[in-house]
């Protein structure tokens, strides 16, 4: 009887790291993780939130972002820091970085990182009867420590006709995701996403304001975005 009353507080410990656990991580089965994995991968891939035209050899974009998203039922909101660079013979090279808001979604306490690059090539640079259109590779790499990593790689094309200050933009792309899980459990998932995606660019003199709406795998964010481009 004595041995049995000393494995309560075991057992107990044990019931509430487990219920801890549940609690504080969106996934307990290899199905929950693979949702996961698609909803994180999508709020987390790479989104130009920019028009199909370069910005040539001296031009420059240095912006603010942030982009909404539903991840588990909980809604958040990821902020960017973002540049965008014009190169030579319509290539633009654009990157970020971001701190996820990740106490809500996990409970943990954690806040994530992330960063991501892009390079675009304009096929066509656009004109006064000409739109754009350029196509883009991306990779961005998310990471909530000891909870999930995710890599996403993407590709997609975008098409966009300057109406003054006002650039209506649309697109489509596929985005691949892979996600381990660091918390033990051994569960990781790769998916392979379609992307959809429309917004307006509005500028006036150096400043920039975009707003994105954007679909992946059937999860859907929006973005905008406020800087000075010139």
């Amino acid at each position: 009887m004595k041995q049995l009353l000393k494995l309560i507080p075991l057992i107990a410990s044990i019931l509430i790291a487990g219920e801890t656990l549940a609690t504080h991580i969106p996934w307990v089965s290899q199905s929950d993780f693979d949702q996961f994995n698609t909803e994180f991968g999508g709020a987390t891939q790479y989104r130009a939130v920019a028009s199909a035209e370069p910005l040539g050899l001296i031009g420059f974009d240095v912006s603010i972002e942030a982009t909404s998203a539903t991840i588990d039922g909980t809604t958040v909101v990821i902020p960017k820091v973002k540049f965008q660079k014009g190169l030579f013979a319509g290539f633009d090279i654009s990157g970020y970085y971001s701190t996820i808001p990740t106490s809500g979604l996990t409970g943990i306490g954690n806040d994530g990182t992330m960063y991501g690059i892009a390079l675009s090539y304009a096929l066509w640079k656009g004109g006064a009867a000409k739109p754009a259109l350029a196509i883009r590779g991306s990779y961005t790499q998310a990471e909530i420590p000891s909870v999930v990593s995710t890599t996403t790689y993407g590709v997609d094309t975008t098409i966009s006709k300057g109406l003054g200050p006002i650039t209506p933009y649309a697109g489509i792309g596929l985005v691949q995701m892979n996600s381990t899980d660091l918390v033990g459990t051994g569960f990781s998932a790769n998916s392979r996403q379609n992307r959809y995606f429309y917004g307006l660019s509005f500028d006036l003199l150096l400043l920039n304001l975009t707003v994105e709406s954007d679909t992946t795998g059937g999860i859907q964010t929006y973005t905008v975005k406020g800087g000075f481009r010139f």
